[in-house]
């Protein structure tokens, strides 16, 4: 892993923050660049947070990463590329990040205007799930919530995100679920 040093990450702080950037309950996504994006792992104990740097974040991490590149590989999910895990440099110190190709200008599923809209999206959502059973993966209980996926209207497909919370195999509980 290559240290890289990135200081220009507006990473949250108070607690307001959190909505305003749309963080998910165990990791934050953020713009390295025009063509990548890098997803680290913080915990939080009431109003503070922390970044994961511990092995258990590279783990979690690493596992994301292969079903990302699995769905990748099979042309599944229309999924963003995934580039592999580096460690990022913020403040001072080094943090586990993985990083996957940049989707540019596409709302996610909550941004939707109309109820068709959001029907059609989830509906898509459903499809692309279903051929992932044939590749022995199987989506998280969170996959049809409106972060977890982008709807590109004019082309008529989904771009599925955040395979954190999915298993493959005989897995029956991914490493996020387990805490």
């Amino acid at each position: 892993m290559a240290i890289i040093e990135v200081p220009w990450i507006q990473l949250p702080k108070p607690k307001e923050n959190y909505e305003l950037l749309k963080n998910g309950k165990k990791g934050v996504v953020f713009k390295l660049s025009q063509q990548y994006v890098g997803k680290i792992l913080y915990k939080m104990k009431g109003e503070d947070y922390w970044l994961r740097d511990d092995n258990a974040a590279i783990e979690e991490l690493a596992y994301e990463e292969n079903i990302n590149k699995i769905l990748y590989e099979a042309c599944i999910g229309n999924v963003p590329k995934p580039m592999g895990i580096e460690k990022l440099g913020i403040y001072g110190k080094t943090y586990p990040v993985f990083i996957m190709e940049y989707i540019k200008n596409l709302p996610h599923g909550d941004a939707l205007l109309t109820p068709y809209d959001q029907y059609i999206a989830e509906s898509l959502v459903k499809k692309e799930a279903y051929q992932t059973a044939g590749i022995d993966l199987f989506p998280g209980k969170d996959y049809l919530h409106p972060w977890n996926y982008f709807y590109d209207k004019d082309k008529g497909i989904v771009r599925l995100i955040d395979f954190g919370r999915w298993t493959m195999g005989d897995v029956l509980i991914s490493p996020y679920d387990t805490e």
